[in-house]
């Protein structure tokens, strides 16, 4: 089995597939789990920084998403120009 990678084309970027923001999501998102239920007396306070946890990395990744599209978007139509 052969891999091969492609080269963007001109005008075009590669963008990575894991990018710092969304292992910066992850990290919030386990440690923040790590924090709520490993050091903090079970309750409210406790399922709010579980929930925060969930909420706050999926938002980033949200829009982490939607900027690569745009940056992408936004090369192909440089390069068709």
């Amino acid at each position: 089995m052969k891999i091969t990678t492609s080269k963007p084309a001109a005008g075009q970027f590669a963008t990575p597939d894991i990018t710092p923001a969304q292992l910066l999501a992850a990290a919030t998102a386990i440690g923040g789990q790590a924090v709520a239920w490993g050091w903090m007396t079970p309750g409210t306070s406790a399922n709010l920084v579980s929930v925060s946890a969930i909420i706050l990395p999926a938002v980033w990744a949200v829009v982490d998403s939607i900027i690569r599209h745009g940056r992408a978007t936004g090369s192909a139509d440089k390069a068709t120009k």
